[in-house]
């Protein structure tokens, strides 16, 4: 019976230790295809995180170096409403920049307009700088300024000439930017440009004194059968460099000029039309001269059109009034000038310069520009400040409407400047 039991006590613990041995090694092996799977899994998982990663980097240095061209955008524009709508040179533009190389660490490349270099762009209509963008399969004309990021491949790939072509990205076999390494490969580039149009609605072109305009906002009126003389100016806009600053024509359909009214154009007459639009010619002078002896009375409107070197053009339609010799104020020297009433002023003495502007309490402020003091019309609440250099330095003295009206003792609306004194 004893012997009975541990036969049985033996078969069994032989047994189950061939059944502990066998799931041991299943365990064993289970255990190693594990770990090989979860290796496999982290390998995908980390080969799938590093190209994410890397696109992500990518992304957030793109977005970095938009911001970038942006920010030197906003110092571009900067500079040109400190600088009376010019902007720096090409050479030079780069030292006005926010940021001075981009992101990977690759200079900026800066193009101007040269005409913007020049003159303002409120005075200007047209640019020699233009864009062929590919993005949008349009030239663009007449572009202020051109911002040119090398990009990732730290190659700038875009022109940096008058013509600036955009590629597509990615498209091959591209270097067009012959200061730059000669390095053909995929596009790139990051490009920012700001067209002339963007450029003056941001400087408010509309009320800058550089905005090509017509300075006269009336004109004296006169007297039949007796002398008369006005003067039309203009200022602003891109003025011609001889021959005269503007081209002037003078739509008449009062006919004035059939009442011994002449428009005199520097040396000889203006262009009169009937639609001064389509006249081919305009006489160019500086400014047009209005006199002669009117033989009408009435109010004739003249309409007066000048243009400049860029072909910006401009027009103001004025009113001449003729009263009768037997009028209310009629008669030069024993007139009733109404008060209001524009004032001629001649300057009868040494040659003085002059601008004309409005009068803020106890401020003249100019709106227009500095020219030759022979005769000017002021009007009621403006005033004029007098200088003895052409440029407008050495301050003479200041007047306003009232101490010119004050001086018209004969009450004909005209009085004289002699070195700083108004005078009857």
């Amino acid at each position: 019976m004893i012997f009975g039991s541990n036969f049985v006590f033996l078969l069994f613990r032989r047994n189950f230790s061939r059944t502990y041995d066998k799931m041991k090694d299943r365990r064993r092996g289970f255990t190693l295809i594990e770990l090989a799977i979860v290796l496999v899994v982290l390998g995908v998982l980390a080969g799938i995180g590093a190209g994410i990663v890397g696109l992500l980097i990518k992304r957030v240095h793109y977005n970095q170096n938009r911001e970038r061209l942006e920010a030197n955008v906003e110092a571009l524009l900067g500079y040109a409403l400190t600088n009376n709508g010019r902007l720096p040179d090409s050479a030079n533009c780069s030292q006005y920049l926010r940021n001075a190389k981009d992101v990977w660490g690759k200079d900026f490349v800066c193009i101007t307009a040269l005409e913007l270099t020049k003159s303002s762009a409120c005075a200007r209509k047209t640019t020699s700088l233009q864009v062929i963008d590919d993005n949008d399969n349009a030239t663009h004309e007449n572009i202020a300024f051109v911002i040119i990021s090398g990009g990732p491949n730290y190659n700038v790939q875009t022109s940096g000439s008058s013509t600036t072509h955009i590629y597509i990205p990615g498209y091959p076999n591209v270097d067009d930017y012959t200061t730059d390494m000669d390095r053909p490969e995929p596009y790139d580039d990051m490009v920012r440009y700001v067209s002339l149009a963007e450029l003056k609605a941001k400087l408010k072109c509309p009320y800058s004194e550089e905005y090509l305009r017509i300075l006269n906002n009336e004109l004296p009126y006169g007297f039949e059968g007796s002398s008369y003389n006005a003067t039309v100016y203009a200022a602003g806009g891109v003025p011609y460099t001889s021959g005269g600053k503007y081209r002037w024509c003078v739509e008449d359909p009062s006919n004035l000029q059939g009442a011994g009214i002449d428009f005199i154009c520097g040396t000889g007459s203006a262009t009169i039309s009937a639609n001064c639009s389509s006249e081919p010619t305009w006489n160019q002078c500086d400014q047009i001269e209005i006199s002669g002896n009117a033989s009408a009375t009435g109010t004739f409107s003249l309409t007066f059109f000048v243009k400049d070197a860029d072909n910006n053009t401009t027009q103001k339609t004025l009113a001449l009034t003729i009263n009768s010799s037997g009028s209310p104020g009629g008669g030069g020297g024993g007139g009733t000038c109404a008060y209001g009433t524009p004032i001629i002023v001649n300057n009868v003495g040494g040659t003085r310069y002059v601008e004309v502007g409005s009068k803020f309490g106890f401020l003249c402020v100019s709106s227009g520009s500095c020219i030759e003091f022979t005769s000017i019309s002021i009007g009621f609440n403006q005033c004029a400040t007098v200088y003895r250099k052409s440029n407008c330095r050495g301050r003479e003295t200041k007047f306003s409407y009232d101490d010119a009206y004050s001086a018209d003792i004969s009450r004909d609306c005209v009085v004289s400047y002699n070195n700083g004194v108004l005078s009857d």
